[in-house]
């Protein structure tokens, strides 16, 4: 894989514009990148849907010219086209709250929060952030529409059903009062939680007291065998990582608990896996984590980037990038730690010649070590066989309860 390829797959950035820029070389050797450079540069890798490349340089835009509306709208765009939906609701969200009478963005806004809406229906912030532009546009007639079409799609939605019901009162074509007994499906207790998850009936105060993640996670299905009585001592190794792995999950949820993904994958072979954890957020990143003593853990975090490994081989690297530097870290576990073999990075170089398609050259190193694209390859290429690799988000993915009752029953 040529090296502009990798970067171009490698990039898995959330919010990108709240990252601080790189600083790469001498500042005063480097000719000043202008906001409308950048922003050209992100309309052409925009259109020719090279999504990750054109998020970094709208991103870029921001940062050098943040009352520039099209550096967030261009940004949302581009996470629309990567499939992060949450993140361009968030960035959409946030200019809005500059450009709140900017009628071109407002009206540029409503394509791309239908755009969102059209790959994610279930998303309620995309149904609230499209009523929210009309509103903004002082078009109410659409923003009921918006509202409508947001609780057909998500009729137990109270923030959707109050915003609705406080414009127009509670419509008699619209089902009525979510926390309505009769309204709830089949297995939901009642109002008084309408979330709460399926659990046994005994999970008694005491019961909670043992799970650090309360009564919100329900106990595991497993057979009997498999997950003795809690006053029936496990082997200590196996108890040990268990809880140590959901106490980790209870305390860290992120920002948006519903939407942090999980996965157990194997890296090394001493038959205890790794977690690894995906916020949905840049500014969280990810986390990868492996039991270091009986009682504590090694946690190894990193953002903007993916993973990919060996099962079980005990070699794994992380490769991302923003705001034109790509970096590719390879890694292996020893003693129960994170310990890094190499290190490759490369970066757009704004000094060199711009090729004819208005990009710029790339420059290589490895180990700190400046090469050339060719060597950089070979190095890379010789540390790390991607061919033999997994990648871990190829992997089926879990919310905070599956993967509690995973790590309980495994």
């Amino acid at each position: 894989m040529s090296t502009m390829k990798r970067a171009i797959a490698i990039i898995l950035s959330a919010a990108i514009m709240l990252a601080p820029l790189a600083s790469c070389g001498e500042p005063e050797a480097r000719r000043p990148v202008t906001a409308a450079e950048l922003l050209n540069l992100g309309e052409k890798y925009l259109l020719t849907m090279d999504y990750e490349q054109a998020l970094v340089h709208f991103a870029r835009t921001i940062k050098i010219d943040p009352m520039n509306p099209r550096g967030y709208t261009g940004a949302a765009e581009s996470h629309v086209g990567l499939g992060q939906t949450d993140n361009a609701v968030n960035v959409l969200q946030y200019g809005i709250g500059m450009f709140y009478d900017d009628e071109a963005f407002l009206v540029n806004s409503v394509g791309i929060y239908e755009a969102i809406i059209d790959i994610d229906p279930m998303n309620p912030d995309a149904h609230i952030g499209l009523a929210n532009t009309y509103i903004a546009l002082g078009d109410e007639g659409r923003a009921i529409e918006a509202l409508r079409r947001g609780h057909n799609e998500l009729p137990y939605d109270v923030t959707i059903f109050d915003m609705l019901s406080g414009i127009e009162g509670i419509p008699e074509d619209i089902p009525g009062d979510p926390f309505e007994d009769d309204d709830f499906p089949e297995g939901l207790d009642g109002p008084e939680d309408p979330e709460a998850p399926e659990g046994p009936e005994e999970n008694t105060e005491e019961n909670a007291n043992d799970d650090p993640a309360g009564d919100e996670m329900p106990q595991p299905e497993v057979e009997e065998e498999n997950d003795p009585p809690a006053d029936e001592p496990q082997p200590p190794e196996l108890a040990s990582w268990k809880q140590l792995y959901i106490n980790h999950i209870a305390r860290n949820p992120g920002y948006s608990a519903d939407a942090t993904q999980y996965r157990l994958i194997h890296i090394d072979n001493d038959g205890i896996p790794e977690l690894l954890i995906t916020y949905p957020s840049a500014a969280e990143g990810s986390a990868l984590i492996t039991l270091r003593s009986n009682d504590s853990l090694d946690v190894l975090e990193f953002y903007d980037g993916s993973l990919s490994f060996y099962d079980r081989g005990n070699l794994f690297i992380i490769e991302g990038g923003r705001q034109g530097e790509f970096y590719s870290t390879i890694y292996r576990i020893q003693n129960g730690r994170f310990s890094q073999m190499h290190n490759g990075r490369y970066e757009m170089d704004y000094d060199s010649d711009f090729d004819p398609d208005g990009f710029p050259g790339l420059r290589f190193y490895w180990d700190g070590r400046e090469l050339s694209e060719a060597e950089y390859d070979n190095a890379l290429n010789a540390a790390f066989n991607s061919s033999r690799a997994t990648s871990a988000y190829g992997l089926s993915n879990y919310n905070a309860t599956e993967i509690t009752n995973q790590i309980r029953g495994y």
